[in-house]
Order: C-alpha cells, then sequence, then structure tokens
C-alpha cells in the first residue's frame, strides 16, 4: 500500500513537471515574436464594427431644397468664389495715377441778356436780369438785382462775375430803390430800371470803370387827364 502511493505521487509530480516545462516553452515563444499576442477576432471586434473601421450608419436620403434655401446656398458659394479670386489676385504694380489734363473743346456760353437768372436762395442776393458778355478776353457775367432777406431788400445791386478769374463784386446802387434791372447794354454801359419805385428810375452803370456815372433819373410818369363836363345854367 505505501509503495502504491508513492508511484502515485511519483507519476502527479511528472505530469506538473511536463505541464510547467510546456507553459514556459509557450511564453518564451511568444518573448520571442515580439510580445505579441493573437487575440481571436470575436474578442477584440464589437458587434457592428469592422476591424479597424469604425462602423458608418448608411446615409438617408438627400433632402429636397427649396428655392430660398438654393439661392441662400448660390450666394454663400459666388462669394467663397470672389474671396478665392481676390486672395489669389496679385498686388498691381503700376497705377495709372491723376488723368492728363482736358485738352477737348470748351463749352460755348450763351452771350447777351439771359431770359431769367439762376438764385441760390432767397437769404442770398436775388438777381432778376443776367447778362453774359465778352469783355477783355474773358467771359464776364453782370447780374442786377437786390438784397436778399439776410440783407436790406430795399438795396438794389449789381453783381459782376469773371469766370476766368473767379473774381466777383457786389456793387450797390446809389439808392435804396429795391431791385433793378438791365434794359440795355450798349459796350460798357448798362442801363438799368427800379422798377418797383413809383416812379421808376433809371441808371447807367460802366463795366470798364465799375461806377456809376449818372445820376439817377426819374422816368416821366403819365398824369391822369381829368375831363371838364360844362354846366349848363337854368332857364329863366
Amino acid at each position: 500500500m505505501h509503495l502504491f502511493h508513492m508511484r502515485h505521487w511519483r507519476q502527479v509530480c511528472a505530469l506538473v513537471f511536463i505541464s510547467t516545462t510546456l507553459a514556459v516553452s509557450v511564453l518564451a515563444g511568444c518573448n520571442r515574436a515580439g510580445n505579441s499576442i493573437t487575440v481571436p477576432q470575436d474578442l477584440t471586434t464589437p458587434t457592428g464594427m469592422v476591424s479597424g473601421t469604425p462602423s458608418v450608419t448608411p446615409a438617408g436620403p438627400t433632402p429636397t431644397l427649396n428655392s430660398k434655401q438654393l439661392f441662400s446656398l448660390h450666394v454663400e458659394q459666388t462669394i467663397a468664389v470672389e474671396k478665392t479670386s481676390v486672395a489669389l489676385t496679385a498686388k498691381p504694380t503700376w497705377t495709372p495715377g491723376p488723368p492728363p489734363p482736358y485738352t477737348g473743346p470748351t463749352e460755348t456760353p450763351r452771350l447777351g441778356l439771359l431770359p431769367g437768372c439762376a438764385n441760390a436762395n432767397s437769404l442770398e442776393p436775388y438777381m432778376v436780369s443776367c447778362w453774359v458778355g465778352i469783355y477783355n478776353g474773358d467771359i464776364v457775367n453782370v447780374s442786377s438785382g437786390r438784397e436778399g432777406r439776410a440783407g436790406d431788400m430795399t438795396q438794389g445791386l449789381v453783381w459782376i462775375y469773371n469766370r476766368n478769374t473767379q473774381e466777383s463784386q457786389l456793387i450797390p446802387t446809389p439808392d435804396k430803390v429795391g431791385a433793378v434791372m438791365i434794359t440795355s447794354v450798349d459796350g460798357t454801359l448798362f442801363t438799368l430800371v427800379a422798377g418797383d419805385h413809383t416812379p421808376p428810375i433809371t441808371y447807367t452803370f460802366d463795366l470798364s470803370t465799375r461806377q456809376w456815372i449818372s445820376s439817377p433819373t426819374p422816368m416821366p410818369s403819365v398824369s391822369p387827364s381829368v375831363s371838364v363836363v360844362p354846366t349848363t345854367s337854368p332857364a329863366p
């Protein structure tokens, strides 16, 4: 009986030794293969996924855009294309600079007495008659009228403006007779009439000296005729 137990114990020890030797051999082989252990595919890959690639849910149908959405998309795409074009455009190395002086034909002014005058507003001098002519080779405007609401509207004025030199001058009438109007021009002599005055008064102005050359002349007034009705004496 003792011999039987000893023999059984020796068999168990032999089996343990052989198992231990096999385990050590397997581990040593794994180390030599780069410490990698092959794991079954069904233990590493979750359900619904392919090894190394995340699962992709199939896309549904593309939504249909309405006209407003299509327009907004077109605008965004157009803006993106323009920005890209500007960003890719090189900085210009040459600029045209200022334009050359104009050498074409000039405007032909209307000369003589004009049918009316352009006024800025009622506060500034108010002109009622205008004349344009050539004086000493320059285009000159001579306007007549009165002061505006910002001044004394009873004060008559003559305004001289040189279009070539931009010179401007206001000359008051000798008397406060309201607006004066140019009625005739003879060379550099201008005849003006104060029509608002009773009776109307006539002035003469010299453009060459820019002076009033005569005292105002009242225009003759027409007196109303009076008819005399004869009286008859009663019969005796």
